[in-house]
């Protein structure tokens, strides 16, 4: 039988040794482990879930953000690469309608089962290893550089070993356990979460007839009246590739006014529980106020969706006037004309780049301070707590992942810390897997 080898300081059994291990299955998780095992690098990808993309297909359809932007009046995709595969491969099987305006860009309406299996074929076809239902609990350090990551799962407390970490986990999990330094948002105020849900049986010809204003005073009009809790004022509903189906984007969840933490599990509890109440809350408001719901109803929730928890403290903090003044930089690894989309308590503040222009994420945003052989890919990358409120969409969390998880094999190919590569190597790499930069 073959001796088990365990880490001389856990005493915790080793499982395995990666070239790159990537924490969190979300969107950036997924193009960081395909960007990385494309490259040559041998990739682990742990998800804490049943199934990869997180929130963004969780259980309900969802938008692409951040994909597209508007040039000379015509929708012009922003962000390729590895995001181009996905949304030819979801076109393919009818799980993507055609991207609509939206303010000063536009969005596009995925179908949740097909994203998750797409993104797993994707995972898997790359070459790289895949673990699910697998939660990482703690790093591995050796003085200021991660060597590796301990997981808990069925089948217990594991390590596994690794030259580079990404931390795409989202909430900054992996890096704050590391020690790099991070802030919860704007002196700890974070943007409030939303759980999403899916109608069906919606009149769509008449529900199209409502205009967003319309929709605005219709939820006010039924709060005034008693008899509905409705929390939040600017609903959006999305039609989806499905008959009869919209996705409602309408609940802000608290905990008495306060700010739900995400990076605490009483906080999401309550969130959890909270966001179904709202989403029935406005179900009965849809059904009684909006044409075309009259006969309507919720067929599933999302998980909450947590916008914003730990942001990091990179080699570059992106700022908030780099996404409205449109600033580009030498080391750019991504694009964005996403808005500054913030979430408060009763309102949403909307902030709008020019028509046609764009901003770009440096790679040093991604490059976290103090923490050598790691990168962080996703919201909570180096930004200022407006800026983040649009760095933290699907498609810059794709983008980001996709130069994660380049980096990672080009450092490993240099035998250097991810902080010690060219960044134009890195950008001439991203461009020839198809990235627009």
């Amino acid at each position: 039988m073959k001796k088990q080898k365990y880490h001389e300081k856990l005493e915790t059994p080793i499982i395995g040794e990666k070239g790159v291990i990537i924490c969190g299955g979300g969107p950036a998780g997924i193009a960081a482990a395909v960007a990385a095992a494309e490259e040559g690098a041998d990739v682990i990808l742990i998800e804490r879930y049943g199934y990869l993309t997180g929130a963004h297909a969780s259980a309900t359809i969802g938008t692409f953000c951040g994909v597209y932007n508007i040039v000379q009046d015509e929708i012009n995709q922003l962000v390729k690469g590895i995001m181009t595969e996905l949304l030819n491969q979801l076109k393919r099987v009818d799980g993507l309608c055609e991207p609509i305006r939206f303010g000063k860009t536009a969005i596009a309406v995925y179908d949740p089962l097909w994203f998750k299996q797409i993104s797993e074929n994707l995972v898997l076809r790359s070459g790289a290893n895949l673990l699910m239902h697998a939660l990482v609990v703690d790093v591995i350090m050796d003085g200021n550089t991660v060597k590796g990551v301990i997981i808990e799962s069925k089948s217990g407390r594991q390590a596994i070993m690794g030259a580079t970490v990404i931390d795409a986990t989202g909430d900054a999990d992996i890096a704050a356990r590391a020690g790099v330094p991070y802030r919860m948002g704007d002196n700890g105020f974070m943007q409030f979460p939303s759980t999403m849900f899916r109608m069906a049986s919606v009149n769509k010809e008449k529900a199209k007839q409502t205009t967003y204003p319309e929709l605005t005073e219709k939820i006010r009009e039924a709060r005034n009246s008693g008899r509905l809790i409705l929390p939040r004022d600017d609903a959006l509903f999305f039609f989806t590739p499905r008959k009869g189906e919209v996705v409602c984007n309408v609940t802000t969840v608290s905990r008495q006014g306060k700010v739900i933490n995400g990076t605490d599990v009483e906080d999401l509890t309550f969130a959890e529980i909270e966001g179904k109440k709202q989403a029935r809350e406005y179900e009965a408001f849809f059904r009684k106020y909006v044409p075309g719901f009259e006969e309507a109803y919720i067929e599933d929730t999302g998980q909450i969706g947590i916008r914003e928890t730990r942001i990091i403290d990179g080699e570059y903090i992106l700022k908030n006037e780099d996404v409205v003044e449109g600033k580009k930089f030498n080391d750019a690894i991504a694009r964005s004309a996403w808005p500054i989309e913030l979430h408060a308590l009763d309102e949403m503040k909307w902030v709008w780049l020019e028509e046609g222009d764009y901003y770009e994420i440096p790679y040093r945003c991604l490059v976290p301070q103090k923490v050598e052989n790691l990168l962080v890919a996703g919201r909570c990358i180096s930004s200022e707590h407006e800026a983040q409120a649009s760095v933290r969409v699907a498609g810059q969390c794709f983008a980001e992942g996709e130069a994660a998880g380049t980096a990672a094999a080009m450092a490993l190919e240099k035998g250097v810390s991810p902080r010690k590569i060219d960044s134009e190597a890195l950008r001439k790499r991203l461009i020839d897997r198809g990235a627009d930069l």
